[in-house]
């Protein structure tokens, strides 16, 4: 009997929460996913240390803004992106899993207006 009344109330649960989710015009599961969940982290305190990956699956390297240059500052250089830095570096192609662990083969793209710039701020 308990089987099925937990059987029951996660039922009850599913099409409730589907009801209200097309009520409020968010039936797509698009609509439920934060890229920047798990990314308020700095190397001196972590709550996540994800990245705000774009990619596929199983993919071998993802898509990530870079909003800060680290490049080059010890333990920092795999710190390179932050939720509530306000700068564009660009998008790095990356094949890092975590800012804990560090990043081979990345490359950055840069896109620029205005007048060509001779050298990285």
């Amino acid at each position: 009997a308990d089987a099925m009344a937990c059987i029951r109330q996660a039922v009850v649960v599913t099409v409730w929460a589907q009801s209200i989710a097309l009520v409020w015009g968010t039936a797509d599961p698009v609509d439920y996913v934060d890229l920047k969940s798990g990314t308020y982290s700095r190397f001196d305190y972590g709550r996540g240390s994800s990245l705000p990956f774009v990619g596929q699956p199983w993919g071998m390297n993802n898509w990530a803004p870079q909003t800060n240059n680290y490049a080059g500052a010890g333990n920092l250089r795999s710190w390179w992106y932050h939720p509530e830095d306000r700068l564009l570096y660009g998008i790095r192609c990356t094949h890092m899993a975590s800012p804990w662990i560090y990043d081979y083969g990345e490359f950055l793209l840069t896109p620029e207006l205005g007048p060509r710039k001779s050298s990285w701020p």
